[in-house]
């Protein structure tokens, strides 16, 4: 019994395919194809729920374009992205102004995620004296 018995075994990665005839003029044009492919990844993700695959999930898709996403993930990375950018900007307006940026301040800047924060930072940074004076919560908002 505990032998195991010589047979072949099929090919598991091969995906079977239905007989030709039920496909005909169902194969989507080249230009629905992608459409077709975010929707079905927006599906995937809305069915892993909050089950601790779809951070796997998640994670491969964030190596993927999703620009056309409009699941969670898609939403939080272009958050991420957008921040990134107004970090970005908040660094080279005060690099323009001459103002030296010591490390700390640097990772405030570009750790910070709150779109609010940024954008008032970015709207202080070409009036700033120095850059603590950027993370004065009682300066007036432009």
């Amino acid at each position: 019994m505990s032998a195991t018995p010589d047979i072949p075994l099929p090919d598991t990665r091969a995906v079977p395919q239905p007989p030709a005839p039920l496909l005909e003029g169902t194969e989507p044009k080249p230009q629905e194809r992608p459409v077709d492919n975010l929707l079905l990844a927006e599906i995937v993700e809305l069915g892993l729920g909050e089950s601790p695959a779809v951070t796997t999930w998640r994670n491969l898709m964030a190596e993927t374009d999703l620009a056309f996403f409009r699941s969670e993930t898609s939403q939080r990375l272009r958050m991420e992205g957008r921040a990134q950018g107004l970090a970005l900007g908040v660094l080279l307006l005060l690099a323009q102004t001459g103002l030296h940026v010591p490390d700390e301040a640097r990772d405030r800047i570009t750790d910070c995620d709150d779109m609010d924060i940024l954008t008032r930072w970015l709207l202080h940074a070409p009036t700033a004296s120095c850059v603590d004076e950027l993370f004065d919560e009682q300066r007036p908002t432009l």
